[in-house]
This record gives C-alpha cells, structure tokens and sequence, in this order.
C-alpha cells in the first residue's frame, strides 16, 4: 500500500500523508509554530521549537542542570542581581540587570 491517502477518492479530493505499516495508516504532520492564528513557520534547525530545557550551557561549554540546582541570589546594589549554582564542585554565577522593575539582560552562565 502507498504512503498517501485520498480524501474523497474519483472525486480529485486532497491526498493526505501517511505511513503505512501494513496492518495500519498512522498520519504524518508537521509541527509549525506560532500564536493561535498566526503561522510562525515549520520546525526546522533554523526555526527551532521554542523550549525551555531546565539546563543551561556555561560559557565554558558545560551544561548544567539549573532548574535542579539550589540557587543563592544575591542583591549587588542598583539594578543588578546575580544568581549563582554549584554544579560538580563548580560554582557558576549568571548576573541580571532590571530597568524599571523589568529584566532587561541577564549574563551567561559563567
């Protein structure tokens, strides 16, 4: 059997896309991104899903498990706080600065 579908077959319906296992169709689709109503374009490398892993990559390269961590922050006076997570015997400290009581740049890990 074919990997297509025709919708409405002798009537030049739409032909959806499936895989055919033999003893079933299971349907092939596309995830696309985007607000309710608004087409933000398939997933691919270029558009990745937006995600939120719980791990970060250090500037070092090594990725942490953030989320995980027991976390310290600390208040440097002005409109700067940094958070900082030991991971491995390594402290890794990631600074944040507020304009207005709004996040307006955070540091990578460091």
């Amino acid at each position: 059997m074919s990997d297509g579908t025709i919708l409405n077959p002798g009537s030049g319906g739409d032909t959806i896309l499936n895989e055919d296992l033999g003893t079933a169709k299971i349907p092939v689709s596309k995830i696309h991104t985007g607000a309710h109503g608004t087409d933000g374009g398939a997933v691919t490398i270029g558009n990745p899903l937006p995600v939120t892993s719980g791990w970060a990559i250090a500037a070092s390269g090594v990725l942490i498990p953030v989320d995980s961590l027991a976390k310290t922050y600390t208040y440097s006076g002005g409109n700067v706080a940094t958070a900082m997570v030991t991971y491995n015997a390594i402290t890794y400290t990631r600074t944040y600065t507020y304009t207005g009581g709004n996040l307006t740049g955070s540091s990578q890990w460091t």
